[in-house]
């Protein structure tokens, strides 16, 4: 049985939507969550990727994807009981309403460093790997990063993400899931020869 994580709390960034493919979409949406294993204590929480999208795409998507999680409670409220997915939909509008503006800021102080893709997602998604960095794991295929230091990296995470999500026709993963960015639990030493270091699944 999949372990159950708690909602604590969530946030929807705005951001006009760097590579659309159509007029429709103008805005891209980031919606980050910040979870909690069941039975962990509260400072193990952390902020991950809930979704990354156009406003088309979170209505299709997104909010099937998190009605399920709900009801099948592999998701739990904030006080760790089972939630209906319409009462996880009703707080996901109040959040929409109060959304944030996309930056490097905010990603920052929800301990989003740094941020990498699979090789085949990268692949997939015809990204250029000019600006990111490659390094290898002891274990599996070799893995492409960006370390948030300025605007101009969190903007290139999002680029990123969505031109993934976008190219990706074959990796298997969920329409929701694909083009989520892993977060190291240990920035990258950009400057020196990276080093192998774990990960957690944004998803």
């Amino acid at each position: 049985m999949t372990s159950q994580v708690r909602l604590l709390d969530l946030k929807v960034l705005y951001a006009t939507h760097p590579c659309p493919a159509s007029d429709r979409e103008n805005l891209a949406l980031v919606i980050l969550g910040r979870l909690l294993n069941e039975g962990e204590p509260l400072d193990r929480s952390r902020w991950t990727f809930l979704f990354i999208g156009s406003i088309e795409d979170m209505q299709q998507q997104f909010t099937a994807y998190a009605g399920r999680q709900f009801d099948q409670r592999a998701w739990l409220s904030a006080e760790g009981r089972p939630c209906a997915a319409g009462e996880f939909l009703r707080r996901l509008n109040k959040v929409i309403d109060i959304g944030e503006q996309f930056g490097a800021q905010v990603l920052l102080k929800c301990g989003m460093r740094t941020l990498s893709w699979s090789e085949e997602e990268i692949a997939a998604g015809k990204i250029d790997t000019t600006p990111l960095t490659q390094y290898e794991r002891l274990i599996g295929n070799p893995r492409y990063a960006v370390t948030i230091k300025t605007e101009r990296e969190a903007w290139l995470v999002l680029e990123t993400a969505l031109r993934i999500k976008r190219e990706a026709r074959t990796i298997r993963k969920s329409r929701n899931q694909c083009g989520l960015p892993m977060i190291e639990r240990l920035a990258l030493n950009l400057n020196q020869q990276p080093t192998p270091t774990e990960f957690q699944n944004a998803s």
